[in-house]
C-alpha cells in the first residue's frame, strides 16, 4: 500500500518531466534547421516524512515538429529560441519508461499510471515566451496524463557553447496541481510531501538535413507512422556519428576519465556499501547511520577497509605516593619514561553487501596495545530495507533499522568521536573519555529515525563474550537512546540525545572497561612493574562495575559552520559482587573544535580544546576520587584518508589515598599521531 502511494507521487510529477522533455527539444524533428539530442536525462525527486525517492527517463519520441520560415542560416539558434522561431510541436514519453532505482517502486507507478491504457504522457507545445531573469524562455502548453490534459507554464535556461545547445534547468510542482491528493499509509505514518522538484539537462546538436529526433527507444516497428514527422533527406539517420565524431567524443572520454581518477583522491574512495560510516574524513561527526543509503544497490558486492595509527610520545609523569614495599620492590615507584614511538596498531574491515539495505560487518583488530594478535572486535547484520517484498514491512523499513549480531553497543554519543584502535579519524584529539563508556555484546538493537528524532532500544547479554555457563550470575541488558538530529538551517545543525544502559546481573559487565585496544597514553602513572600490554588503561578510570550497572548519559552537539562544541555529562553507579553497597561514578567534558581551510569532503584543518573531568567513589578507598585532564591539540586532513594530529595533554588526579600510587599523579606533555584510514 506505501509503495503504491508513492508512486503516485511519482505520477504527478511525471507531467512535469514530460513537459520538461518537449520543451527541451524545440524543431528536433524538422526539414528546414533539424536538431539532434545529444543526451538528456529528466528526474523527478520528492519526500514523505520516512525516505526521499527519485524516478528518470530518458526516451522521448517527437512529432509535429514546426519553425517559422525565418529561421534558418548561421543565426538559427538564436532564432529558434526566441518567442515565435518555434511554432509547435507534440512530444510524448513512454509512461513504462520511468524508473526509480529504490526496488519495487516501478511496478506499483507503472500501475498508478495506467500505463496499460494510456501508454503514453503526451505534451503540445502552444506558445514559447520570453522569461524574467534568469529563465530566458517559458514553455506554455497542454499535458496529457493518464487521460487528463492540464495547462502547464515551465521556466527554462539555455547555453550555446561550440554549436551545442545546452537546456538546463528545475521547477518545483505540487502533486494537487494534477488532482492527486498526497497519500497517506499505515494509519497516518507514511505521509507524502505534495512538493517535488524536476530537474534536467539536455544537450542539442543542429545537424545538417537530419531527419526524425527521437532519444531513447523512440517509436516502435509497431507505432503507427507519423504524418508530421519528415523524412531525412540524406543518408545520414538523424544524430548518427561520423567516424572523425565518434574519435573525437572517445579521446573526450578518456580525456575526463583520466583527470577525474587524478582527481578521485580529494573525495576519497568511493562508498559503494549502503547505510555505511566513512572510514575516512566522511564519517567526522556522523553518528548513527541515516536513512539515506548513500549508494545505489549494484548487486551483491564485498568491500575491504582498513586503518592504521601511530603516535610519537613525549610524556612526563610525576606522583607523591608513599613507598609500598613487596618483596624488596616498591609497587608505588613509576617507571621512567620519555620521547619514543609506540607500537602501531591496525584495524582490517570487510563490509558485504547482501540485498538492497542489507550489510553485513565485521571489524578486527589486526594488532593492538592490549592484544598483539589478530582479535575479531564485532560482526553485524545491518538492516534498513526489508528482504521480504511485503508493501506494509517495506514501508515500515522506511522508518526502522535493525543491527542483530555482536557489536559496538550505541550507549551515549562519545563512542561516535574515540579513537577505535587504528582507526583515529574521528577523533579530533589523541586520547579518549577519562571515562570511557566503551564495549561490544551480542544482542539486537532496533531504531526509529525519522523527521531528526533518534530512538533506539536494545537487549544484550551484557557480557563482551558469549557465554552459556553460570546462568544464576547473569541476565539481560537494556540500552536505550532518545534524542534530536536537526540541520536547523544551513550553517547550523543541533543534536542532543540522551542514553541509559541497565544490567542488573552480569558475570563480568565492561561497559568501562571493555576497550581491547588500550590507551593513548603509554605507561603513564605505571609502576615498574608494570607491561604495555597489561596495564593497557593508563591514564583512564575504570570504576570497577563488574556485576551490576546504570549508568546515563547526556550529550549535546552544536556546529555552526566550522565551530562545533560537544558536551558529556555522566552518571553511572553499580558495583561489584563482593560488595554490599552500590558505588556513584560522575563524569564531564566539553569539546570545543573549530574546523576551517574548505576541502571537498570537509574543513582541512583544526584546533580545539577539551576539559575532561571524572570522579567518584572507588572500591577502597574513602570519598572521592578521579582525575581532571585538558587537552590542547590540532589536526590537518592531508587527504580524506590521511590525517596528522599534535596534543599537548595534563592530567592530574586527586583523592587517592598516599599508599595509592595516584596519589598526587600527574603527567602532561606532547603526543604526536598519525592516521591512515580507508
Amino acid at each position: 500500500m506505501a509503495l503504491w502511494n508513492r508512486t503516485h507521487t511519482l505520477a504527478g510529477c511525471t507531467a512535469a518531466a514530460l513537459l520538461l522533455a518537449s520543451a527541451v527539444m524545440p524543431a528536433a524533428a524538422q526539414s528546414r534547421a533539424p536538431l539532434a539530442v545529444d543526451s538528456a536525462r529528466i528526474t523527478i525527486s520528492g519526500t514523505s516524512n520516512v525516505h526521499a525517492y527519485t524516478a528518470s527517463t530518458t526516451k522521448v519520441r517527437l512529432s509535429g515538429a514546426s519553425v517559422a520560415s525565418s529561421v534558418t542560416g548561421p543565426d538559427f539558434w538564436e532564432l529558434v529560441t526566441k518567442p515565435g522561431g518555434l511554432e509547435g510541436f507534440e512530444i510524448a514519453i513512454p509512461a513504462a519508461s520511468l524508473s526509480s532505482p529504490k526496488e519495487g517502486l516501478d511496478k506499483n507507478m507503472h500501475k498508478a499510471l495506467k500505463v496499460t491504457e494510456h501508454p503514453d504522457i503526451v505534451f503540445r507545445l502552444v506558445r514559447i515566451e520570453a522569461g524574467t531573469a534568469p529563465v530566458a524562455l517559458q514553455a506554455v502548453g497542454s499535458l496529457r496524463i493518464a487521460g487528463v490534459t492540464r495547462e502547464i507554464t515551465l521556466p527554462l535556461k539555455t547555453a550555446l557553447k561550440a554549436g551545442v545547445l545546452t537546456v538546463t534547468g528545475e521547477v518545483p510542482l505540487l502533486m494537487t496541481d494534477f488532482g492527486i491528493e498526497p497519500p497517506k499509509a499505515m494509519l497516518g505514518m507514511l505521509k507524502t510531501d505534495p512538493k517535488i522538484v524536476v530537474s534536467f539537462e539536455v544537450t542539442l546538436s543542429n545537424r545538417t538535413e537530419a531527419g526524425t529526433a527521437s532519444y531513447g527507444s523512440g517509436p516502435s516497428a509497431d507505432d503507427p507512422p507519423q504524418e508530421d514527422t519528415p523524412v531525412a533527406s540524406t543518408p545520414k539517420a538523424a544524430g548518427a556519428e561520423s567516424p572523425a565524431e565518434k574519435t573525437e567524443k572517445t579521446e573526450k572520454k578518456e580525456d575526463a576519465d583520466v583527470a577525474s581518477a587524478l582527481d578521485s583522491w580529494k573525495k576519497g574512495r568511493p562508498i559503494v556499501m549502503q547505510y555505511y560510516r566513512a572510514q575516512d574524513q566522511r564519517g567526522v561527526n556522523v553518528f548513527e547511520t541515516t536513512k539515506d543509503p548513500g549508494a545505489e544497490f549494484k548487486g551483491v558486492r564485498i568491500d575491504f577497509g582498513a586503518a592504521f595509527t601511530s603516535q610519537v610520545q613525549n610524556l612526563v609523569h610525576r606522583n607523591t605516593a608513599e613507598p609500598v614495599v613487596v618483596n624488596g620492590v616498591n609497587t608505588n615507584q613509576l617507571q621512567i619514561i620519555g620521547f619514543g614511538f609506540n607500537n602501531s596498531t591496525a584495524n582490517l574491515y570487510l563490509n558485504a553487501q547482501l540485498a538492497p539495505g542489507v550489510r553485513v560487518a565485521l571489524t578486527s583488530y589486526l594488532s593492538s596495545r592490549h592484544h598483539n594478535e589478530t582479535w575479531v572486535k564485532d560482526g553485524y547484520i545491518q538492516i534498513d530495507d526489508s528482504p521480504i517484498d511485503y508493501v506494509p514491512l517495506k514501508a515500515l523499513m522506511q522508518i526502522i533499522t535493525l543491527r542483530v549480531g555482536h557489536f559496538e553497543i550505541n550507549y551515549g554519543d562519545a563512542h561516535f568521536r574515540r579513537s577505535d584502535n587504528g582507526n583515529a579519524l574521528y577523533n579530533p584529539f589523541v586520547g579518549n573519555y577519562i571515562l570511557d563508556a566503551f564495549t561490544t555484546e551480542i544482542g539486537a538493537e532496533a531504531y526509529l529515525k525519522t523527521k531528526g528524532i533518534v530512538a533506539m532500544a536494545s537487549i544484550t547479554g551484557g557480557e563482551i563474550r558469549g557465554t552459556v555457563v553460570t546462568p544464576e550470575q547473569r541476565g539481560p541488558t537494556f540500552i536505550g537512546k532518545l534524542g534530536v538530529d536537526r540541520q536547523v538551517k544551513k550553517d547550523l545543525r543541533v543534536r542532543l540525545t540522551g542514553s541509559m544502559y541497565r544490567a542488573d546481573k552480569a558475570m563480568s559487565s565492561t561497559l568501562y572497561g571493555g576497550d581491547r585496544a588500550g590507551s593513548r597514553y603509554y605507561w603513564v602513572l605505571e609502576n615498574t612493574a608494570a607491561t604495555e600490554s597489561a596495564q593497557a588503561t593508563s591514564g583512564l578510570i575504570n570504576p570497577g562495575f563488574k556485576n551490576k550497572v546504570l549508568a546515563m548519559q547526556v550529550n549535546p552537539f552544536v556546529k555552526f559552520r566550522g565551530l562545533e562544541v560537544f558536551g558529556v555529562i555522566e552518571r553511572a553507579e553499580g558495583k561489584s559482587s563482593v560488595e554490599l553497597a552500590e558505588r556513584t561514578f560522575k563524569q564531564y567534558a566539553v569539546d570545543t573544535v573549530y574546523r576551517f581551510l574548505p576541502g571537498d569532503t570537509g574543513e582541512k584543518l583544526f584546533v580545539g580544546v577539551r576539559y575532561n573531568k571524572a570522579y567518584g567513589e572507588l572500591p577502597g578507598i574513602t570519598g572521592d576520587a578521579g582525575a581532571d585532564r585538558w587537552q590542547l591539540g590540532g589536526g590537518w586532513f592531508i587527504m580524506p584518508g590521511l590525517l596528522a594530529k599534535a596534543e599537548y595533554v595534563d592530567q592530574k588526579y586527586f583523592g587517592y589515598p598516599p599508599a595509592n600510587i595516584k596519589n598526587g599523579g600527574r603527567f602532561r606533555g606532547v603526543v604526536l599521531e598519525g592516521v591512515v584510514a580507508f
